[in-house]
């Protein structure tokens, strides 16, 4: 089941068949961390019981994103439950600490050294991109807005600059380049984000909302 008031946004305002996928290794291999972890199939069945993120979710007794960690002084597995997207995966922290565990959409910060719960950080990502030359990570957030993520956190958040979805989503130099869906128009519109400070031009600009969302929560 998945996390109840995490990544809930309306239904979709059109069919999603057909549109494009994104296909890349967004894990950030370049990023050295001091400790190791791999993503698992399932709980195991020996040894210690998975540590349950948030704490909540072992009550439930359900199967999340499981993940192991082996750091110096820890080594354990930590079931995550998931948020209401697709998208999983387990990325190098760019602080070169911890580790970014996205389950379902749900975004946990994990350091691999405190075998203990945590509880969600952020939610609702949909798509991944890394851009090594900023070490940084930018997160498409619910098929509508886009986000930076750094070793100190969130950097920027577009606000909503799409109605339902992004294709052709890409990095290009200090630019973020994609397409962004406009119901009114029923078509994609290109946009595009600068990287440094998460001004945004072009998307779906007769939205009500347009990125009057965005914030920056650093500089």
């Amino acid at each position: 089941m998945p996390l109840a008031g995490h990544g809930l946004r309306p239904a979709a305002l059109r069919r999603r068949t057909g549109r494009p996928q994104l296909k890349r290794d967004p894990l950030g291999g370049d990023i050295t961390l001091s400790t190791t972890f791999r993503v698992l199939p399932g709980l195991p069945p020996y040894g210690a019981p998975a540590i349950p993120c948030p704490r909540h979710w072992g009550h439930r007794g359900g199967e999340g994103f499981v993940v192991a960690f082996n750091a110096p002084d820890a080594e354990w597995v930590g079931n995550f439950g998931r948020g209401l997207s697709s998208k999983d995966a387990a990325l190098a922290h760019p602080d070169g600490r911890r580790v970014l565990v996205i389950a379902g959409g749900a975004l946990y910060e994990v350091d691999p050294g405190r075998a203990e719960p945590i509880d969600v950080t952020d939610c609702c990502v949909t798509e991944i991109l890394h851009i090594p030359d900023l070490n940084c990570f930018v997160f498409a957030r619910n098929h509508v807005s886009l986000m930076r993520w750094d070793a100190d956190g969130k950097h920027w958040d577009t606000g909503r600059i799409s109605w339902d979805g992004f294709a052709k989503l890409r990095a290009d130099g200090d630019r973020i380049l994609g397409e962004a869906w406009s119901a009114p128009d029923d078509q994609w519109l290109p946009f595009e984000v600068d990287v440094e400070t998460g001004e945004t031009t072009g998307g779906a600009e007769q939205l009500p909302d347009y990125k009057k969302g965005r914030r920056l929560t650093s500089a």
